[in-house]
């Protein structure tokens, strides 16, 4: 028997942490309490039962029992999900099985009238009364035969209940289709596939088969403060869900499989259903007919025109730059800047899985919806599911990051290392950043996340490809064998549990070129970043050499500069030297909110013009510098070429290029004459010469040359800044 004092008619709070019960609170059928109430309770005394979850807050039985006044009364609560007494004193989540597996902390809440809030206090690990308000006279309450029942009772068998498909049962080809269900069984981490495992088979008509796996999930919805920020509450029940993505019209069947720790074990009986034939451009690929460049699965060129947006803004650290960041904007900003993006024909972007943001996996004590190793954040991936379907709906493509270099940071800047779910400190399995890479435990706990981004992300089309860790020469302790047989492990796990087969990357600085890892055949793309004033040498220096790896190669971060005149032609210079260069796209800028506030979008607009209906795909284009006269002109120019065509960028090197002496250009804007420039190795014939204004996206001035041998002379005319040409032998149209 427990014996406490109270104080009527305030209430009174008996809490105890869960603890080594949380296992008997999560398989116990119901909790039973008898408890002696004094008269001086007053005529309607009640009790109520409540529990908490770290991360979905305070559950409560409704409605509160009744106690009869200097009796002892028996109280009893169901526990199970099946029983509708259990709501969220903090939104509209449903109880479940899952949640109570997870309990931190355990309350009776005794009340002379009325329900008061609960307490903000930490508690025991055993019952003990908290004080809820000051009142004179104490009195005696009892609690006996406190017990939680059934907790040996043997699970239920192994089922799948409540399967639901979509009201529109028949999807278009390239339309993703979601089942959901539920299973009969609750497990303490649904996450984990070594406990519980869904795999759900896609049969088509051509009798292909996709597996894919699927994933435990917990919807939230979105509010917003007086303030504009973004607010998030969970709403409804969990339940598991798999996707899928026709890729071919006509009747297809799925089977669900269920397995678990237990032994338990189901599938069901085969469900039927039928896409309608659609226009689908499919998955992005590496070209089959020319590995430098992208290309769908019904062979159209994907050559991407993006602008990174890695989360919705960049909190860091204060800027001292011409712009604004949005603040607390969540999915809001990506509405906005996705929005604006499509309209400006931009197709492409980059989104971290930062703990800042859209990670899945991160450290409780970081912030509060965050579970630790091997639970994932349902918050972010629900927000991470709104960007994705943006992204679908306005044609824009993803590279998914899945690490930042920090994450594997002990000092210095960016250090993220003691927040790391796999830090021993932390409750995970290695000590140091550079044990991440090769320790067997941390690949098992990594290729579990891997499966539920696959299960989750891993059917929509709108991403591009995974990029496994950004940055990744800039991890603790970076040592190059170590990070390779990490890469080739952990790709070749993900091939094996994607269906789609999405394209996978890694991702470096400018200061390494490591050819163990950009060589790897399971490193699909060779990216590399930028940050510098002169992106015409950081371009050329990467193209030569990542370009002998003979894949596509793309620099997907640049953007320096400290005022908005240098950042604004900081990012014109990358676009337009990466657009005539043989790339597999334009250069990827970083400053996502700068582009948005000072509505740089035009210049994305005119380098998608320049390039539309461009495509070098086995055209055999080289890399090529072309060479002025007078030779003290101040404009150079770099480019492409063949033997029936070219492409060049002429600029002022003067606000283009630094020097050693210089290590900013000279942003002013002077008129420089017409100049002759040479370019060799063009067969005979007739000509097209388009010149562009790199500023209004358009042609300039058009002439035809006829070309008898030798050297092509292109006559430039008079411009200020930069210009663009194309020549096209006009036979070859």
């Amino acid at each position: 028997m427990l014996v406490v004092e109270a104080a009527f008619p305030a209430p009174l709070s008996l809490v105890r942490r869960v603890g080594a019960d949380q296992a008997a609170w999560g398989r116990g059928r119901a909790f039973r309490c008898s408890i002696y109430c004094p008269p001086e309770a007053g005529p309607n005394p009640t009790v109520q039962l409540v529990a908490r979850h770290r991360v979905y807050g305070w559950f409560a039985s409704e409605p509160t029992r009744p106690l009869i006044p200097g009796e002892w009364t028996e109280a009893y609560w169901p526990l199970d999900a099946e029983g509708a007494e259990w709501i969220s004193l903090e939104h509209s989540a449903a109880w479940n099985n899952t949640i109570r597996r997870q309990l931190d902390l355990i309350c009776l809440r005794l009340f002379s009238s009325g329900v008061e809030t609960m307490p903000e206090a930490d508690a025991p690990d055993d019952w003990e009364a908290l004080d809820m308000a000051a009142s004179p006279g104490p009195v005696e309450v009892r609690f006996a035969d406190m017990a939680i029942e059934g907790v040996d009772d043997p699970p239920p068998p192994l089922a799948i209940l409540d399967l639901k498909t979509p009201a529109q049962h028949a999807p278009d080809v390239g339309q993703r289709f979601e089942i959901r269900f539920d299973l009969t069984r609750a497990y303490e981490n649904p996450y984990d596939p070594d406990c519980v495992a869904v795999d759900v088979d896609f049969v088509g008509p051509s009798g292909t088969t996709w597996t894919m796996p699927a994933f435990y999930c917990q919807d939230y919805e979105r509010r917003f403060l007086a303030d504009g920020a973004e607010a998030y509450d969970p709403r409804g029940r969990a339940q598991w869900r798999a996707r899928f993505t026709p890729v071919e019209a006509g009747p297809h069947t799925f089977i669900i499989r269920a397995r678990d720790s237990a032994g338990g074990a189901c599938q069901t009986a085969p469900q039927a259903f039928t896409a309608t034939a659609a226009p689908f451009r499919g998955f992005i690929r590496v070209d089959s007919r020319d590995p430098a460049f992208l290309a769908f699965d019904n062979g159209e060129l994907f050559y991407p025109n993006g602008l990174i947006v890695r989360s919705p803004d960049d909190e860091r650290e204060q800027y001292d730059y011409e712009f604004d960041m949005m603040r607390d904007r969540g999915v809001a900003a990506y509405e906005d800047y996705f929005t604006s993006m499509a309209a400006h024909r931009i197709n492409f972007t980059r989104v971290w899985m930062s703990a800042w943001w859209a990670a899945i996996e991160w450290t409780h004590g970081y912030r509060r919806d965050y579970e630790g190793l091997g639970r994932y954040n349902q918050l972010n991936a629900w927000r991470l599911d709104g960007i994705v379907d943006l992204a679908e709906k306005l044609g824009i493509y993803i590279d998914l990051t899945f690490h930042n270099h920090g994450q594997f940071r002990a000092s210095i800047f960016d250090a993220e290392w003691y927040d790391n779910p796999y830090y021993k400190g932390q409750g995970g399995v290695v000590g140091q950043p550079d044990e991440f890479w090769s320790d067997e435990q941390a690949r098992h706990w990594l290729r579990k996340r891997l499966r539920y981004i696959v299960a989750r992300w891993g059917a929509s089309p709108a991403i591009a490809w995974w990029e496994l860790c950004n940055e990744v020469d800039l991890v603790g302790n970076y040592q190059s064998g170590k990070i390779a047989d990490w890469h080739r492990a952990m790709a070749q796990y993900l091939k094996s549990i994607d269906p789609y087969r999405h394209l996978v990357a890694m991702h470096y600085t400018a200061n390494l070129l490591d050819a163990s890892v950009q060589s790897l055949p399971e490193n699909e793309i060779c990216q590399s970043t930028g940050y510098r004033a002169d992106m015409v040498d950081r371009l050329t220096t990467m193209f030569q050499g990542h370009a002998a790896f003979g894949k596509p190669v793309y620099l997907n971060e640049f953007g320096v500069g400290n005022s908005h005149l240098e950042l604004r032609h900081n990012l014109h210079s990358g676009l337009w030297a990466s657009s005539v260069m043989p790339l597999c796209g334009t250069a990827l800028f970083w400053w996502w909110p700068y582009v948005h506030e000072k509505n740089e979008y035009p210049q994305y607009v005119a380098v998608a013009n320049f390039r539309s209906g461009e495509d070098w795909r086995g055209q055999d284009y080289q890399f090529s510098r072309f060479e002025p006269s007078p030779p003290d002109c101040p404009a150079r120019s770099l480019g492409s070429q063949n033997d029936h065509s070219a492409r060049l960028w002429i600029y002022d090197s003067r606000m283009y290029r630094t020097t050693e002496s210089r290590r900013s250009p000279v942003l002013a804007a002077r008129p420089i004459a017409e100049s002759i420039w040479r370019i060799d190795g063009l067969r005979p014939g007739a000509y097209r010469v388009q010149f562009w204004d790199t500023w209004a996206g358009r042609v300039s001035a058009e002439s035809r040359v006829d070309h008898e041998g030798g050297a092509f002379r292109l006559k430039a005319p008079s411009f200020e800044r930069d210009i663009a040409c194309k020549v096209d032998r006009v036979e070859d149209e």
